[in-house]
């Protein structure tokens, strides 16, 4: 603003200078940059939780004939994994104001109603026999036990970025409650 009065600008600058004083701290833009790969692995992770609450419905409405009381036909490993959501939910919210406590609940939330149940039924899945003419499918098209794999492996591969991201920025607003 020195050149608007018509004063002159001080010797040995050019005005190229001011990226000197203009840097981002390393933190911000990682926290930047996180904030938005963990939006986009939650609502990857809410876009999971849809397709297996569908698969539930339709394979539901495939294996009536099979047993009609049970009120469930995917792994119950699944269903424990649905509750996942709140601390997604919680970790979405925390992002606008950069609230550390909600993103350690996420954290937490994320291994133990994330990884654990998905972990969990994959040893379900392989440890099963599954019988040929019993099997349930899912629109006529797959098999039961091969969507929920594919579930587990999706889910643990967002449940993994989503947790990366968080411990992130975990990270970096922990070193600025520090300073």
């Amino acid at each position: 603003m020195a050149s608007r009065g018509g004063e002159k600008r001080p010797e040995g600058t050019d005005g190229s200078d001011f990226r000197s004083r203009t840097v981002i701290a390393d933190r911000y833009l990682a926290s930047a940059k996180a904030k938005s790969r963990l939006k986009a692995f939650i609502f990857a992770h809410y876009l999971l939780h849809v397709i297996t609450v569908s698969v539930m419905v339709l394979s539901k409405s495939a294996s009536e004939k099979l047993n009609p009381l049970y009120p469930f036909v995917v792994s119950p490993w699944l269903l424990v994994w649905l509750g996942s959501s709140v601390p997604s939910g919680l970790a979405y919210v925390s992002l606008s104001r950069n609230r550390l406590s909600l993103i350690i609940i996420y954290i937490w939330g994320s291994i133990f109603l994330g990884f654990c149940p998905l972990v969990l039924n994959l040893f379900h899945l392989f440890n099963t026999r599954h019988d040929v003419n019993s099997i349930v499918m899912v629109l006529d098209v797959a098999p039961l036990p091969v969507v929920e794999l594919f579930i587990c492996i999706f889910g643990s591969i967002v449940q993994l970025g989503g947790f990366i991201n968080a411990k992130t920025l975990r990270d970096a607003w922990m070193l600025r409650k520090d300073s």
